[in-house]
């Protein structure tokens, strides 16, 4: 993952259109689109954690029309934070389903580049 560019690691899927996680790169803003998927793999302990990417990016496309964080909508979420967004796009219904089967120590991250 880049901090130059928005990127969004994906915790979990809420109906019907919102996905929870935590900005991992550059302050999100309602109205961008995330163009990629990236899946990627923790290994290691707390002291020597590693990551590796699994398999190849993907394209999509997620338009990101809110932004709730702290109960309240967000104009914009900074780096670090944690939040619910609500997206709208094609993608999302896959992404639904790989939230649900991704194992122990393996993430997706949405990312803006």
């Amino acid at each position: 993952m880049n901090s130059e560019y928005p990127s969004f690691q994906l915790a979990e899927f809420v109906p019907p259109t919102g996905l929870t996680g935590r900005n991992c790169g550059a302050p999100l803003k309602a109205g961008m689109t995330f163009n990629r998927l990236r899946r990627t793999r923790f290994f290691g302990d707390i002291e020597n954690l590693q990551s590796e990417d699994v398999g190849e990016t993907r394209l999509i496309a997620l338009t990101l029309n809110r932004i709730e964080a702290y109960r309240t909508t967000q104009v914009e979420l900074g780096p670090g934070m944690t939040a619910l967004l609500e997206v709208s796009g094609d993608s999302l219904d896959s992404i639904r389903e790989e939230i649900a089967r991704l194992p122990d120590r393996e993430y997706l991250t949405i990312e803006c580049q």
